[in-house]
C-alpha cells in the first residue's frame, strides 16, 4: 500500500492561562502524529535562580489536549507526552531547556511529536486518529497551567523569574481519506493516585481501565509545588529495595516481588532509543533519572501485543513509595497516562481493513 501522507502546519496560538487555547486540525484525514513546538523567553533578573526544577523544559508548564466535537480524546501534562514522544525517538530529541540558573534571558523551544501510529509499526496506518463525525471541529488544545507558569521550570531566591508569551505551534501529519478504517484510535487520559502522605511499601493504585485495550502506561513521579521527582517510588540506587508491582487479581505482569524500580527505569534504554535516563542537570533540584517509566506493550509495534485490561481484574500497580524529599515537596503523587486503544464502529462507507487481526476481537 502507498501512503499520500500530508503534512499541513496548523498555525499557532499563544497559550492563555488557566484555560484552553485551541488550533483547529484537519477533519477528513487519518492522522498519524502532530507535531508540536512550543516557544518562550524565561528571564531572571536581579540575582540568580536558585535551582531548576524537572528538566527545565516548557512542556512542564502545559496540559496539552486533542478535543473532538468538544470531547476530549487527549488531555494529559505535556512532560508526560514530552517523554512519551522522546521514548519513542530513535535518539534523544533536540530542545532549549533552562538548564543555567545566572541572571539573563533565556528563549527555550521544545519540540516532540504526539503519536497517534506507532512508529514502530510495518503498517501506520494500523492504528490512526479518526474522528467521530467528519463534520465536526478537531482541536489541538493549550492549557497553561497558571498565571506565573516560570515556577513550573525555575525557583527564585533573591531575584524573579518571569516567562514571556508561550507560544504553541502544530503541524499536522497524516493519510488522506476515511474509507477504510484503522484498527484502532489511540487515545490518552490521566489517572492520579491518592496523596503519599507516609511510608507506605504496599501502596495499591487502581488504573481504572475498562475494555479498551493498552499501548502502554507512563508512570510520573510528581509533586503539587517542585514538579517532576525520582524519589517517591523506592528502590533506587544499589539497594536492593523492591519498588514495583504491576498486577490484577487473577493475574501478574511484573511480580509477584516487588522490582528495583531504578534498575527497571534504566531497563527502558534497552528498549527505547530516547533520553529516558537523564543524567543530572548540574542546577536541578534533584535528578530526573527515573522520574517517568513507560511501560509498552505494543512490542515491535505489533498489535497483539497489546494488554487486554479485561484478562486482568483491578489493572493496578502495587508500589513501595514515600514522600518526596526534594527541598519544599508538597502533595507527592503518582501519575498514570494511559496510551488507550478504541475500536471505531463502522459507518457509512468506512470498513475494517479485512481480515481482521486474528487475535484481537
Amino acid at each position: 500500500m502507498g501512503f499520500r501522507n500530508l503534512m499541513q502546519p496548523k498555525g499557532s496560538v499563544v497559550a492563555v492561562a488557566n484555560q484552553d487555547a485551541f488550533i483547529q486540525l484537519q477533519n477528513g484525514i487519518q492522522t498519524i502524529r502532530l507535531m508540536v513546538t512550543l516557544f518562550a523567553t524565561l528571564t531572571v533578573a536581579l540575582a540568580p535562580l536558585t535551582n531548576t526544577l524537572g528538566r527545565g523544559s516548557l512542556a512542564q508548564c502545559v496540559r496539552l489536549g486533542l478535543v473532538d466535537a468538544g470531547q476530549d480524546r487527549v488531555r494529559c501534562e505535556g512532560k508526560g507526552i514530552q517523554f512519551i514522544a522522546e521514548a519513542f525517538a530513535p535518539s534523544a530529541l533536540t530542545e532549549v531547556r533552562q538548564t543555567a540558573v545566572a541572571a539573563a534571558a533565556y528563549p527555550l523551544i521544545s519540540q516532540f511529536p504526539v503519536w497517534f501510529a506507532s512508529p514502530y509499526a510495518a503498517n501506520p496506518m494500523e492504528s490512526t486518529f479518526l474522528e467521530y463525525d467528519p463534520n465536526t471541529v478537531l482541536q489541538f488544545a493549550v492549557f497553561l497551567k497558571s498565571a506565573t507558569p516560570a515556577t513550573f521550570i525555575s525557583t527564585v531566591g533573591a531575584g524573579t523569574s518571569v516567562l514571556g508569551a508561550l507560544t504553541a505551534r502544530v503541524v499536522q501529519v497524516g493519510q488522506t481519506g476515511r474509507g477504510t478504517l484503522p484498527y484502532y484510535i489511540p487515545t490518552m487520559r490521566e489517572v492520579v493516585s491518592p496523596i503519599v502522605a507516609g511510608a507506605n511499601s504496599l501502596f495499591d493504585f487502581f488504573l481504572n481501565v475498562k475494555d479498551n485495550r493498552l499501548r502502554g502506561v507512563l508512570l510520573t513521579q510528581d509533586t503539587a509545588n517542585v514538579g517532576t521527582v525520582s524519589d517517591i517510588i523506592q528502590g533506587g540506587g544499589a539497594a536492593n529495595v523492591g519498588g514495583l508491582t504491576f498486577l490484577g487479581d487473577n493475574g501478574q505482569i511484573i511480580g509477584p516481588n516487588l522490582i528495583n524500580f531504578d534498575q527497571l527505569a534504566q531497563d527502558q534504554q534497552t528498549e527505547f532509543g530516547g533520553n529516558v535516563y537523564p543524567a543530572a542537570d548540574a542546577n536541578a533540584l534533584q535528578a530526573q533519572a527515573g522520574a517517568h517509566m513507560l511501560f509498552h506493550f505494543q512490542k515491535w509495534g505489533r498489535l497483539a501485543n497489546l494488554l487486554d485490561p479485561r484478562a486482568y481484574i483491578n489493572l493496578r500497580f502495587t508500589l513501595n513509595v514515600a514522600p518526596s524529599l526534594a527541598a519544599g515537596a508538597t502533595g507527592s503523587i503518582i501519575r498514570a497516562t494511559l496510551l488507550e486503544m478504541e475500536r471505531p464502529a463502522p459507518r457509512g462507507d468506512r470498513q475494517y481493513v479485512a481480515p481482521l487481526p486474528p487475535a484481537l476481537m
